[in-house]
């Protein structure tokens, strides 16, 4: 921040599924961001008033503070997430269940068997024998 104070936001490396996946970086922690000051005898005062500042989070009055060790923790997870590939980042791995959302198959359910940077390929019975369905990832959620 431009007064002086030092600012963390972790932000993670996400996969989206709009036309296409896509990877992210989107906050770890929507609306909150950490910060401290720059100085011990700096007061925390003109942050209250720093414009997109709602509040700090305090308890009994007290802003929260965090041990640098926990904050560590969350550098190594965001340093961890970050270094994920678009295929470690899915949800979708074979022997998971997926319902399938658009297309002629919407509604039906099946099994991952395989899957790809681009496409799925689903487990499903389909006129009482297992046929192999190639999807994209857009195509699919997990099952309940």
């Amino acid at each position: 921040m431009r007064q002086g104070y030092a600012v963390y936001l972790p932000r993670l490396k996400v996969l989206k599924h709009l036309r296409r996946q896509v990877l992210r970086l989107e906050p770890m922690f929507p609306r909150y961001l950490f910060f401290r000051q720059g100085r011990a005898d700096q007061s925390i005062a003109p942050v209250r008033s720093t414009h997109g500042v709602a509040s700090i989070v305090a308890f009994g009055g007290n802003p929260a503070i965090l041990s640098e060790q926990s904050l560590e923790q969350i550098r190594i997870f965001e340093r961890r997430q970050n270094a994920a590939d678009m295929l470690e980042l899915s949800a979708l791995s074979p022997g998971r269940a997926v319902v399938i959302t658009r297309g002629p198959l919407a509604g039906l359910h099946g099994l991952v068997a395989m899957v790809s940077s681009q496409r799925v390929i689903v487990l499903m019975s389909l006129l009482g024998q297992e046929t192999r369905v190639m999807l994209n990832h857009s195509e699919l959620r997990l099952a309940a």
